[in-house]
């Protein structure tokens, strides 16, 4: 193997480590996003997994089933769109 055969192959095992790195800690990440009106808030993981849904009993009575859902919604667009951006 000659000297520019050698340094390529460095060169990709390199970018293969540093892309494993990468997926690993994107696999480990959590992903907080709270929910609209203090409803609680979602968790997902860094693939854009949805983890959690925590609801805040404390204001839940003040709404209804459907905005709660909505609610939900909206943060795991919100989620989706951050870890695309």
């Amino acid at each position: 193997m000659n000297d520019e055969t050698r340094r390529l192959v460095a060169e990709i095992e390199e970018a293969t480590a540093a892309a494993g790195q990468r997926a690993a800690a994107r696999a480990a990440a959590r992903i907080r996003i709270p929910l609209e009106s203090a409803l609680g808030s979602i968790t997902v993981s860094g693939h854009g997994e949805l983890l959690s849904v925590d609801l805040d009993p404390a204001n839940l009575r003040y709404t209804n089933e459907s905005r709660v859902a909505s609610a939900v919604r909206t943060a795991i667009r919100q989620a989706d769109g951050g870890r695309r951006g």
